[in-house]
């Protein structure tokens, strides 16, 4: 939503697509040949130099671009009104006396889309 300034109606990539928090949007789309996605560990990104020159970009963000301080509650407003769909992103809920589970998850890279339930 914010890093890739995505428009209704774009195309793009999408690989191992993840979310932290609830910084993510239940459509992902973005400008034509945006490529979306967490690297796992030790992953590089092979560039050809001659796309940067011809006006390709390369742009990364952390957490989605969502400063956390002042957006992370208005999307959680939004997520309460309905208007985003995390849930459908949720790969695992883990109970609070169980997050040594989580941890390994993430150590295994298959806990990014984890969420802890207290209580």
């Amino acid at each position: 939503m914010y890093t890739a300034a995505v428009r209704e109606g774009s195309t793009c990539v999408v690989f191992d697509a993840g979310m932290v928090g609830l910084g993510a949007t239940d459509t992902w789309v973005a400008r034509p040949g945006t490529v979306a996605g967490v690297a796992g560990k030790r992953e590089t990104l092979a560039v050809i130099p001659r796309w940067l020159i011809q006006g390709r970009r390369i742009a990364g963000s952390s957490f989605g671009g969502v400063r956390g301080r002042d957006q992370v509650p208005e999307l959680v407003d939004r997520y309460l009104a309905g208007e985003i769909d995390v849930d459908a992103f949720i790969s695992h809920r883990i109970a609070l006396e169980d997050v040594n589970h989580a941890f390994a998850l993430m150590e295994a890279q298959d806990g990014i889309r984890s969420v802890i339930q207290f209580g």
